[in-house]
């Protein structure tokens, strides 16, 4: 297998033969939580070449098997390339004729112009490529299907209420246009993730940005509010420029912040560890192998060994229960 993007951090790698500057790299990577663009800000570096240097180091591990390795006891690493699509999408206001400005409702014969989708930007985990596609006509079949495409070819997809907009938006217009659904994913929503584990003032994603000191969401500055999306329909090229860097800004924004709540989600659903393909244990969180054994995890009945994982700082547990099974019987639970 060919390595496209950048896995997470694994700390055997640093016993491959590297050159000092390939080991600094991903030493560095791994201080990183496996964050290509934070090891690039800590090393004062290119974000493509440190990603290129990240992707050889692991390259190198892919081919453990043939001698790469100072210490031949150190298993083959095999795992499947995981695939996290962060992804951002803006689409046209729905227009309507109304008698009132605070309408509680809009009646169908009312509405002379659906919304549809105008531009998207998207991009891989582990990778530095930004995919931005967008539309100036009324047809938006073609990014539509592209995104589709995207879904279709990704494990995890993650937005900023994404689960309540984006992805609707999306497999809605694709139903509109007669195009068959992608193959099953997981979701990852940002939006969600804040306003489960939090209690913050905001959960936007400017706010966020802000709170947690990574790159901000992007204002408009030249044409601010509603007249972005006003001059985009008039074909103004200074605003569609606009609009792709807000859409991009929005993308990079949100896998940064991602990166920081990744550690503290709840939602058992989006289990990365069962993407490897060897048996060696890694963190449900983030997928590296960089755990630690921990204090022993305790439910209502049962006691599982509990890991930390040092590349997110996430915790996990184990599937099967630690307790001898005579003891596990004697355990009462609450009425």
């Amino acid at each position: 297998m060919k390595v496209r993007q950048c896995l997470p951090f694994d700390p055997r790698l640093l016993q491959l033969k590297l050159t000092p500057r390939q080991a600094k790299i991903y030493r560095a990577y791994g201080e990183a939580g496996s964050i290509v663009n934070e090891t690039a800000r800590r090393l004062a570096g290119d974000p493509g070449s440190i990603s290129r240097t990240v992707r050889l180091v692991q390259a190198k591990g892919l081919k453990a098997g043939i001698g790469e390795f100072d210490d031949q006891n150190i298993p083959e690493i095999s795992q499947k390339e995981l695939k996290v699509l962060f992804f951002d999408i803006e689409v046209s206001p729905i227009k309507a004729v109304v008698w009132n400005l605070q309408p509680r409702w809009i009646a169908e014969n009312q509405v002379t112009e659906y919304g549809r989708i105008i531009c998207f930007a998207a991009k891989w985990l582990g990778t530095d490529e930004i995919i931005y596609e967008e539309t100036r006509t009324k047809n938006d079949k073609r990014v539509t299907k592209e995104l589709i495409r995207l879904f279709d070819q990704a494990d995890v997809v993650c937005g900023h209420n994404s689960q309540s907009f984006d992805v609707g938006w999306v497999t809605a217009r694709a139903l509109g246009h007669g195009i068959n659904p992608p193959s099953p994913f997981k979701s990852a929503d940002t939006y969600r993730i804040a306003k489960r584990e939090f209690k913050l003032p905001r959960n936007s994603l400017s706010f966020l940005a802000e709170y947690l000191k990574v790159s901000p969401k992007s204002k408009h500055s030249a044409f601010p509010g509603m007249e972005l999306w006003t001059e985009c329909e008039k074909g103004n090229k200074e605003a569609w420029a606009e609009m792709k860097a807000y859409c991009i800004q929005d993308v990079e924004t949100q896998e940064q912040v991602y990166y920081k709540l990744r550690a503290w989600d709840s939602n058992k659903q989006t289990n990365l560890s069962v993407f490897r393909k060897d048996t060696i244990p890694a963190c449900p969180q983030c997928g590296s192998v960089n755990i630690q054994r921990a204090q022993d995890i305790f439910t209502g009945t049962q006691i599982y060994n509990g890991y930390r994982c040092l590349n997110c700082k996430s915790w996990s547990r184990g599937r099967n229960t630690t307790q001898p099974r005579e003891a596990g019987r004697n355990v009462l639970t609450k009425a």
